[in-house]
């Protein structure tokens, strides 16, 4: 991915005027993991969707092709 973003967030549209979360976790040289950083862009987002009853599923997935999250750095 090209974004230099360490997480990308997006919304994008269902059907009936619905939701998706959709996250790429953007640090594929560190396989994905977690830092401080990523948490505190990530949680604001993950409360406020929890409570959106419009928002129907949370996707999240890691750049690159060797790991999803290499777990907290």
């Amino acid at each position: 991915m090209s974004n230099e973003q360490p997480v990308i967030i997006e919304e994008r549209p269902a059907q009936n005027g619905k939701r998706i979360g959709h996250i790429v976790l953007n640090a594929p040289k560190a396989l994905n993991s977690l830092s401080l950083a990523m948490i505190e862009k990530l949680q604001p987002t993950l409360e406020r969707w929890g409570a959106d009853n419009d928002l129907v599923c949370i996707f999240i997935e890691g750049a690159g092709d060797k790991a999803f999250c290499a777990g907290g750095d």
